[in-house]
C-alpha cells in the first residue's frame, strides 16, 4: 500500500520523478488519509493480489530481508575499503 499525499511535492523538490510510479506499483496507491484509510479496511484480512506481487517480483531485485545490512556493507567497502576487509 502506498500513501502518496506529497508525491508530486517531493518530485518537484528534488527535481526527478519517484523511479516507482502509479503504474507500477506493487499495492494500492492513495492520495490521501480518507483512501488510506478505506484502503486498509478493504485489503487488511485479504492475501495479496498476484499482480501486485508479480510486480514486486519484477522489479525488487533482492527479497531476503537484510536489505538495509546490505547496504551498509556495500557502502562500507566503497567508502572504506581498507578499514573493513572482512566487509
Amino acid at each position: 500500500m502506498f500513501y502518496w499525499k506529497d508525491k508530486e511535492r517531493c518530485e518537484e523538490e528534488y527535481g526527478a520523478p519517484n523511479i516507482l510510479q502509479e503504474n507500477i506499483a506493487f499495492g494500492d496507491v492513495t492520495y490521501n488519509f480518507k483512501e488510506l484509510d478505506l484502503a486498509i479496511q478493504q485489503n487488511y484480512e485479504l492475501d495479496q493480489q498476484h499482480h501486485h506481487v508479480r510486480q514486486f517480483n519484477e522489479l525488487v531485485e533482492c527479497t531476503d530481508g537484510h536489505n538495509t545490512k546490505n547496504t551498509f556493507h556495500s557502502l562500507s567497502r566503497i567508502m572504506v575499503p581498507s578499514k573493513n576487509p572482512q566487509l
